[in-house]
């Protein structure tokens, strides 16, 4: 359900991001999570989140080999939704039963879970 969020433009959606919390480091303190959030492979929003909202924050170092699996699962990520949409087109068109587009769905929503779990287990 839209929900208005006080500024010009589109409506704000339900649980987007829209809260800015700001603070201030010095030089010597900045350095130090420049050095931490690099580690974690993440953005300084998504580490200082983690860090906030979670009481055991888990953090794991990327190395090279991990953001090489990434760069592959979003390329075979972005392949899986093509594969979707030329399901979904060929079933609008009456080109493949709806049966055979489910089974496609199910086949791909596999992959993407197989590729998925091969991140979390990456290093």
């Amino acid at each position: 359900r839209p929900v208005h969020n006080g500024n010009r433009g589109s409506p704000n959606v339900s649980g987007k991001k829209v809260h800015i919390i700001r603070f201030r480091l010095t030089q010597d303190e900045m350095a130090q999570f420049n050095d931490m959030i690099k580690r974690a492979g993440c953005s300084a929003s998504a580490f200082f989140r983690e860090l906030i909202l979670n009481q055991k924050p888990v953090f794991r170092e990327f190395t090279g080999f991990r953001k090489r699996i990434v760069f592959i699962v979003n390329k075979a990520g972005n392949n899986i939704s093509q594969l979707a949409y030329i399901a979904k087109s060929a079933s609008d068109r009456g080109l493949i039963a709806d049966s055979v587009r489910d089974k496609w769905y199910e086949s791909l929503v596999v992959i993407e879970t197989i590729l998925l779990a091969g991140i979390e287990y990456a290093d």
